[in-house]
């Protein structure tokens, strides 16, 4: 079994705009910090992002029922998928985000502790980027 971490954080937005911002993946880059910030569409729900680690092929979450945003992370576009279980849930008229990240296999202690830095971080930034989005 891998380690895992779940966060869960209160975003004072409406679920339905919050899972529709989620499920675009033209958003990515405006919450989450990938260093050089490019995108490029390959095809389906595939797209390649550049990041300060490499290459990685993000296979972004179909519409689904229930608040449902799940998706996975490839190392290339044959990899494994990396799942990233993710959904937002209504809470009165604002949203609560409920996101897991699993420790990849060979994933040392010390990038996996990095790796939850990073996802605390992003998480903030959606929360902020949505926030003063209503603003």
């Amino acid at each position: 079994m891998r380690n895992s971490k779940t966060f869960s954080i209160s975003i004072n937005r409406p679920v339905d705009e919050v899972y529709e911002f989620l499920l675009d993946p033209t958003n990515f880059l405006k919450w989450v910090f990938v260093g050089h910030g490019r995108m490029r569409h390959l095809r389906d729900r595939d797209w390649e992002v550049e990041t300060t680690v490499g290459r990685r092929v993000l296979r972004f979450a179909e519409r689904m029922p229930l608040g449902v945003l799940d998706h996975y992370a490839l190392l290339a576009e044959d990899a494994e998928p990396h799942p990233i279980p993710m959904r937002v849930v209504a809470n009165a008229d604002g949203t609560e985000l409920v996101y897991t990240s699993f420790q990849r296999d060979g994933q040392s202690e010390e990038q996996w502790s990095s790796m939850l830095e990073w996802v605390t971080t992003d998480l903030m930034t959606l929360k902020t980027v949505l926030e003063a989005h209503a603003e």
